[in-house]
């Protein structure tokens, strides 16, 4: 029987597609383990465990990952402008999943993203607790107390509030004295929270842990699933830029690389069929620096972020995938897996020394920065000496021996369609009159019946030309009959 808990007039917990609150959503986890950081960080990160039969959008789920941080507007008054742009940052991040990342994953326009479950803004303290209330203290089977869960949570706060290195996980009732610190926690009440919840990633490894384990040496060359995985990075920056939006700082920790049952995919990018078979899916995460003109300025991307390291609040399509390119032809030291990273990116061979000479300068590569640190790299550079997303699709293709067409009976789950007439110009997907009418929900049949329709219209061509041969071969062989009663008459009658 399923697990059915009602939630106010919203949804229950084995529909998390229909989740629209995610500050009660504590009523649908059974545990939670806290991740403890090193770094500085102002979001506390927990993993929580789901019950069974727990789906989103019909799939199962039994995981999640949940990320939260003091809500900007609500510590405005204790906290530097530096600081709150870092969460103005996060709550930009949580936007840009909510409204464009998760159309891109449920209409089968790209599955390459970390997928969206929910997010809220503004939670009170006392919502933030009720998640603990299922946490076990780590390394028993002991739930944490309402006094504990009271002190484990405004120590972690406080860390967070201060930018405290080496928070310990929520789990962990030891060590509640926080070192020395400024933002006291007196007006805790006074705090909320913001929340984001997606898929855990488990044990799956990032881009760079993943390349590195393949290639220990970073000398040997890359192979046909390397190269399939890197098609599937320009994917996911194709349709970021469909979508009118920037991720700003992708690089290869920045996404994970997931190992599937072998299966075939198919990529329907600009209209061209790209058909291959996967062993690896890319995920991208990590959209704090991101941009939209949907949403405005992100001001964690200010002047000197933008004229430093290229993070900007404009669109330049390419931007995303030629910086992550840098990261790949750095890590790499097979001159072959150079010269490809430097076929696909350029298209005029003018230019292929200027950009080489951008990549080979590991202290400007990333930042995407002039030779000899001349500045950053502006737009109509990037579109004279780049190539543009459609080549590198279309390069990138070639590699890895993309098929160009689909079958009848492919699975229409497995089909992703990018296109550009399916957004408007802001970047939003047309539902239903495209994104839907291609892929999404109960559409997939439209497009394999239109498949179907046009291998049977090409089937009954290739009859009809083979009965034409066959046709004339009969009506060829009976002029040759013809002919040749015509010859033995001639030379009867000597003529």
């Amino acid at each position: 029987m399923s697990i059915i808990i009602k939630m106010g007039n919203t949804t229950s917990c084995t529909n998390l597609h229909e989740y629209k609150n995610a500050c009660n959503f504590s009523m649908c986890v059974t545990d939670v383990f806290g991740i403890k950081a090193s770094s500085a960080s102002p979001t506390d990160q927990w993993l929580l465990t789901l019950p069974p039969n727990t789906k989103y959008n019909d799939k199962d789920i039994n995981q999640a990952f949940m990320k939260f941080f003091t809500n900007p507007v609500s510590v405005g008054f204790v906290m530097s402008p530096d600081d709150i742009s870092k969460l103005d940052g996060l709550t930009y991040e949580i936007r840009l999943y909510k409204d464009v990342i998760r159309p891109l994953i449920e209409y089968n326009i790209c599955p390459n993203f970390v997928k969206y479950l929910g997010s809220s803004e503004g939670c009170t303290s006392d919502q933030m607790k009720r998640f603990l209330q299922k946490a076990l203290v780590s390394k028993t089977t002991t739930l944490l107390t309402a006094d504990v869960i009271d002190d484990v949570f405004e120590r972690n706060v406080t860390y967070m509030l201060n930018g405290i290195p080496n928070r310990p996980s929520i789990n962990d009732p030891t060590g509640l004295h926080v070192p020395e610190y400024n933002i006291d926690i007196k007006y805790k009440n006074m705090y909320l929270y913001n929340i984001l919840i997606n898929e855990s990633m488990g044990k799956n490894l990032q881009y760079h842990d993943w390349i590195s384990e393949r290639h220990p040496t970073r000398q040997t060359e890359y192979t046909l699933s390397d190269w399939k995985v890197l098609f599937q990075f320009i994917a996911a920056c194709y349709a970021m830029s469909l979508s009118k939006m920037s991720h700003n700082d992708l690089h290869t920790g920045n996404a994970y690389v997931v190992k599937v049952p072998d299966e075939e995919v198919a990529y329907v990018l600009n209209g061209k069929v790209y058909r291959f078979k996967v062993a690896y899916k890319v995920k991208v995460f990590d959209f704090d620096r991101g941009y939209s003109p949907r949403f405005g300025e992100n001001s964690i991307n200010n002047d000197y972020m933008c004229s430093t390291y290229n993070m900007c609040n404009n669109l330049i399509p390419n931007r995303d995938i030629i910086k992550f390119f840098t990261y790949v032809y750095e890590f790499t030291l097979n001159a072959t897996n150079k010269e490809n990273i430097l076929d696909i990116i350029t298209d005029d061979p003018s230019q292929r020394l200027y950009v080489k000479q951008i990549l080979d300068n590991p202290k400007t590569s990333h930042a995407l920065r002039k030779p000899e640190d001349l500045g950053v790299i502006t737009e109509p550079e990037f579109t004279q000496g780049f190539a543009t997303l459609d080549s590198m699709i279309v390069k990138c293709g070639r590699v890895i021996h993309a098929s160009g067409d689909v079958p009848a009976t492919f699975d229409m789950n497995s089909i992703f369609t990018c296109n550009p007439d399916m957004f408007d110009s802001n970047g939003i997907v047309k539902k239903p009159s495209a994104a839907e009418a291609l892929i999404g929900k109960g559409s997939g049949k439209t497009l394999m019946n239109t498949i179907a329709k046009k291998d049977a219209e090409i089937k009954t061509i290739k009859d009809d030309l083979e009965e034409y041969k066959r046709t004339q071969n009969v009506e060829i062989r009976t002029l040759q009959i013809k002919l040749k009663d015509c010859q033995s008459i001639m030379e009867t009658h000597d003529l």
